[in-house]
């Protein structure tokens, strides 16, 4: 009798030992993302994969070691380039997942989303889009039509869609015209919708399969930067002259409030813990939420925005022209306390 109760709670632990190893394989699974919510509303510039890190320089992609060294050009765009060539990188599974203007000039745009592997093969189009994010193996975009009129064309938004990595499965999640998506995570996705007549951008929130929509924000005036941690939404409105004004929206309960006011602002932050890292003419400045004051400049050389935030390494630019290359913008990498690494390319500005 003995035995068999010792056998049946041996069964038992056996059968919550592996319930509880699933649990642990589910949990560990979840959330695996193509690149971080930070990353993600810095327009995703930067993203790192196996402890490299991907950028693209207009119809470049390139690869770097963490500590600067092991520069490979990954892929070079056949033809077109647009304004911008290359954005909005995600690297999923040993596949670079992005947004590619193909169009010939710099007086419109023909925004695709393509993908290549991280050693230059296979690459593909898979849809015209404008935003790109991956989540658990699924493709989050916004899909857009290309409009011609007279000499210019553009893109129109319409909606942000679900797809499979092969570009296959396409679902309308949320149909909106000029709707842009953000970020998306393993919980949420953070996207945004653009009245031009009334000068006018609102923020919403909502589920994975566009359910459960919640108004974050709605603002008349210019939204110049986004941020996010697991609780709360930032961003930065244009206010008089050259100030900013940073706001913060609980993703919950919807309350906000405006935490800092400062001036000379470019185009990018971050926020880790209780500091907010922003970018300004004179290089990138720490903040304390809690108090709303200035506690150090960081790093001088950050005049020209984020890329991207990889631990404590980080994807940054600065103004810096260079006529015998005939560039004006250098891409640098730096650790986040500040320490220049390398600088990792050079554009110009069209």
């Amino acid at each position: 009798m003995k035995k068999n109760v010792w056998k049946k709670i041996g069964v038992m632990l056996a059968a919550a030992i592996l319930l509880m190893a699933q649990s642990v394989m589910t949990f560990a699974q979840t959330d695996v993302l193509g690149n971080t919510v930070t990353n993600q509303l810095l327009g995703s510039k930067s993203a790192e994969y196996n402890g490299r890190i991907y950028y693209s320089v207009r119809d470049k992609i390139y690869s770097v070691k963490k500590d600067g060294t092991g520069t490979k050009l990954v892929y070079k765009a056949k033809k077109g380039q647009g304004a911008i060539g290359f954005s909005e990188l995600c690297v999923y599974k040993g596949t670079i997942y992005a947004i590619y203007d193909k169009n010939p000039g710099t007086d419109g745009s023909n925004s695709k989303l393509v993908r290549v592997k991280t050693n230059g093969k296979s690459y593909k189009e898979l849809a015209t889009a404008t935003d790109v994010a991956v989540v658990n193996g699924k493709i989050y975009c916004t899909k857009a039509s290309l409009v011609k009129e007279e000499d210019v064309q553009y893109m129109q938004p319409k909606a942000i869609c679900r797809m499979d990595t092969n570009g296959k499965n396409t679902k309308t999640l949320v149909k909106k015209k000029n709707i842009e998506l953000l970020a998306a995570s393993g919980s949420r996705m953070i996207y945004s919708v653009k009245d031009y007549d009334a000068n006018k951008t609102t923020i919403y929130c909502c589920d994975l399969k566009g359910k459960n929509s919640k108004k974050l924000a709605s603002e008349t005036a210019g939204v110049t930067g986004y941020a996010a941690d697991e609780n709360n939404f930032y961003y930065a409105v244009e206010a008089k002259g050259v100030t900013t004004v940073f706001k913060k929206v609980d993703m919950t309960t919807g309350k906000k409030e405006n935490i800092l006011t400062t001036k000379n602002f470019t185009n990018s932050f971050y926020v880790e813990g209780d500091s907010l890292y922003a970018t300004y003419e004179d290089g990138m400045k720490k903040y304390s939420l809690s108090t709303g004051k200035e506690e150090a400049v960081v790093n001088k050389d950050v005049t020209a925005g984020l890329r991207g935030i990889h631990g404590d390494v980080m994807v940054y630019e600065k103004y810096e022209e260079d006529n015998k290359a005939n560039t004006d913008y250098s891409i640098y990498l730096g650790e986040t306390g500040g320490k220049k690494i390398q600088k990792i390319g050079a554009y110009f500005m069209s």
